[in-house]
């Protein structure tokens, strides 16, 4: 299975419930250190990076080759919780990758594509050539977390209105957004869902997720871990939607899907980062 990230990757200065730590970032990192250890899979990181994040390789495939950038995405984060603060530096560094010869083949062999940039930096025109390129078999997943972010004079994130939404929903089969993303998330995921025929998962923690989409919704619960064995939680709504689109692309069923995803989401609690350890054949039970 080949699957594409394109997206953002980062280094993460984070205040975490284990302490401080400094450490490989990014939404296609997490995403492909979970796809690594599932069956049968081949993913490739689609993003621009500096010298700086060559340390943070090894085992991840990544386009292009050989750095692109002066400096790599520095991301602060401060998480407690369901809290976080956040600040984002170098983000000049961070321009979607061009679209030459070789990424093309890529892109047409591909069986899933992400698109997961930690910036609102993917535009739209940019990803409807990737779709356009795409087998019409391949699942497409926006996970628009950047697209709700904005920056201050100081390089604080603040909160951005996902301007794209209604251009962008229509050329992928699924967005998934964490209820931490934006106000009102249900009504934002309903109104996306009957206005553009996207299928919306939200994310809610302990609380597991669900699926809206124009016919129905559903939630699919989860088993809340302890807040006292929790590890790290940075990187747990990455690992659900890795889990999600993986179980999908094989089963093409939703629910099983979700209960699939909230119980890697879940597993990646106990793990710092660097850890991070599963074992696919226990999750299936």
């Amino acid at each position: 299975m080949d699957i594409l990230i394109f997206g953002t990757v980062c280094i993460d200065h984070n205040v975490t419930e284990s302490g401080k730590i400094t450490s490989w970032g990014g939404t296609g990192m997490f995403i492909s250190k979970i796809l690594s250890q599932l069956p049968q899979t081949n993913t490739t990181v689609i993003c621009n990076y500096g010298p700086d994040y060559l340390e943070y390789l090894k085992g991840i495939n990544i386009y292009p080759l050989s750095p692109s950038v002066p400096n790599t995405l520095v991301y602060e984060n401060v998480s407690q919780g369901k809290t976080r603060t956040q600040k984002a530096l170098f983000r000049d560094n961070s321009e979607p990758v061009e679209i030459t010869q070789d990424l093309k083949s890529k892109i047409e062999n591909a069986h899933i594509i992400f698109f997961a940039p930690l910036l609102p930096n993917l535009s739209t025109a940019y990803i409807h050539k990737v779709t356009q390129l795409a087998n019409k078999e391949s699942l497409k997943v926006l996970l628009p977390q950047g697209y709700f972010r904005s920056f201050d004079s100081e390089d604080n994130v603040i909160p951005r209105d996902f301007q794209e939404a209604a251009e962008m929903l229509p050329l992928v089969d699924f967005a998934i957004i964490s209820d931490q993303d934006t106000q009102d998330v249900d009504n934002v995921a309903q109104n996306w869902a009957e206005k553009t025929g996207v299928q919306v998962i939200v994310t809610r923690g302990e609380d597991g997720a669900s699926i809206i989409s124009k016919e129905e919704s559903q939630v699919v619960p989860t088993k809340a871990v302890p807040l006292e064995e929790i590890v790290d939680s940075v990187g747990s709504g990455d690992t659900f939607s890795a889990g999600f689109a993986y179980q999908y692309y094989l089963t093409k069923d939703i629910t099983k899907s979700l209960r699939f995803a909230n119980k890697l989401a879940a597993a990646k609690l106990y793990f710092k980062p660097k850890d991070i350890k599963f074992d696919y054949a226990k999750l299936l039970d």
